[in-house]
């Protein structure tokens, strides 16, 4: 896999928009917060070795990893294909 960026020798700016909220487990804060958290934490455990080098088994992008384990009562659990390519 190749970045559009190396394929067409443009310039990138990567960014991520995490558009849920829930309440996290294991925490007396009881209000929303956003499941960016959970994203940043995945992230860290990925890619936060101290040698600069992703941790291979850590990556978040296939299950059971991808799954929401630090919040309950997610605010939307579904996207319909329609709305997430639209979205995308």
């Amino acid at each position: 896999m190749y970045p559009e960026s190396d394929y067409f020798g443009t310039a990138t700016m990567r960014g991520m928009i995490v558009g849920r909220s829930g309440i996290l487990l294991s925490s007396q804060y009881k209000k929303r917060l956003p499941l960016s958290l959970e994203v940043a934490v995945k992230s860290a455990k990925y890619m936060g070795a101290g040698n600069g080098k992703w941790k291979s088994g850590n990556g978040f992008d296939m299950y059971p990893d991808n799954a929401v384990t630090l919040f309950d009562n997610v605010n939307v659990t579904f996207t319909p294909t329609r709305v997430r390519n639209k979205d995308w």
